[in-house]
């Protein structure tokens, strides 16, 4: 063989071991991922005149949770204050809730279950406003939409809104994660 020849045969040869460590890497680096979806919510009742965080109104939002894969997931769900408390201070961190979903499954994490379902070490928010993120945790990709609504300033209605005036519907893109991030 010619020293041209051995040279490309070695350099050929070098590509096609660098791309299977890569490919290796890569596949290594994919077992040891995960997806992150970060929701915002509002929930709650801001009155007219008083110190406010938003405009005044009723204000509610639902997460929904959906697995379009064929495979379960289990998915872990923490929840972070906002507000309460106030003045920057940081709010307190859930506990962790973990989950299975079939495949084709979807839940729903809304205003009425974040005090109820999930558990803080100060016990749940007592304000009648409460803003904060709801954090969705996989190892496989979700659909992960959250909906905000907002209804009129008067009193709030019991069971829900009154004379809703605005309606947002976002889809909640992915973060993709180390595990040891």
């Amino acid at each position: 063989m010619t020293l041209r020849k051995t040279a490309l045969v070695g350099v050929v040869g070098g590509l096609v071991g660098a791309s299977a460590l890569l490919s290796t890497l890569d596949r290594a680096h994919a077992n040891d991922s995960r997806f992150l979806y970060v929701a915002m919510f509002s929930c709650g009742f801001d009155p007219p005149g008083a110190f406010q965080r938003v405009i005044p109104g009723q204000y509610a939002t639902s997460i929904a949770i959906h697995n379009p894969s064929n495979k379960p997931i289990t998915l872990r769900k923490t929840v972070a204050l906002s507000f309460p408390p106030a003045e920057q201070a940081p709010g307190q961190v859930s506990r962790t809730l973990e989950e299975v979903l079939a495949p084709g499954q979807s839940l729903q994490v809304d205003c009425q279950e974040i005090p109820a379902q999930f558990t803080f070490p100060l016990g749940p928010p007592a304000a009648p406003y409460v803003l904060g993120h709801l954090t969705i945790e996989s190892a496989r990709r979700l659909a992960v939409t959250a909906t905000h609504t907002v209804g009129e300033a008067s009193e709030p209605a019991p069971g829900g809104l009154r004379g809703v005036r605005a309606m947002t519907v976002l889809a909640i893109p992915e973060i993709r994660a180390r595990a040891d991030d």
